[in-house]
């Protein structure tokens, strides 16, 4: 009998051993599933802004040119110049400059150790963020890209942590949290000329091990 009694519950303990396995793998099916239908909702989402902004540019297009036609007749019409941005925003950085370079990264424990950064138009942008520790998850954002009024910001310094400050113009909105994993709500992100003359990437301290008075000091990340 107490043999009949060992060998039903040596049996359930495998069975309960077994079902544990597949019961783990269907949990990361299920995840991977889940964020392949976000990166597909995000794909549809970026297809449909980029559909707008060309209809959008078409519409202005025909604008620009019946008005240049009219100011044809008009001497005293004034073309628009380009450097007039430049001297609004003297340390903006354009999207021509910012798609050369791609990615940032740094290293550091409970932050993101890499920003992707992809836009097709200031409006249509996506920001990729992926951490190699404490795991592999991936945050995906749709974001736009702006020119704002001269700020400055502190950041840690990259390599050395030394906080300085750093006037800005570019400024990058996280807006859709497009991933199946939670976000990081912190603030907005800002692109910068260094010293060195290449780009800068400051963040939110994702970390939050600032301290006292040294809570609005960003991170610094590089190509």
């Amino acid at each position: 009998m107490k043999k009949k009694i060992l060998l039903v519950a040596g049996l359930t303990i495998l069975l309960a051993g077994c079902s544990e396995l597949p019961q783990q793998e269907r949990k990361k099916q299920a995840e991977a599933e889940e964020f392949g239908l976000f990166v597909d909702k995000l794909a549809v989402l970026l297809k449909e802004r980029k559909l707008e902004e060309k209809e959008k540019a078409t519409e202005e297009t025909s604008s620009s040119s019946q008005e240049t036609t009219a100011a044809s007749t008009d001497v005293s019409a004034e073309p628009v110049q380009e450097a007039a941005d430049k001297s609004q925003y003297p340390y903006m950085v354009s999207l021509t400059d910012l798609a050369t370079i791609g990615r940032f990264s740094t290293n550091g424990m409970n932050t993101p150790n890499n920003i992707d950064l992809s836009f097709i138009t200031e409006s249509n942008g996506v920001v990729t963020m992926s951490f190699n520790q404490p795991s592999s998850n991936i945050i995906m954002y749709t974001a736009s890209y702006r020119q704002i009024p001269t700020k400055s910001i502190r950041v840690f310094s990259a390599g050395t942590n030394e906080i300085r400050t750093v006037s800005v113009n570019s400024e990058i909105i996280l807006e859709y949290l497009a991933s199946a994993y939670g976000g990081l709500d912190q603030g907005n992100l800002y692109v910068f000329t260094n010293s060195g003359g290449g780009l800068s990437l400051a963040t939110p301290n994702y970390a939050g091990n600032a301290a006292s008075g040294q809570e609005d000091v960003m991170l610094e990340y590089l190509p």
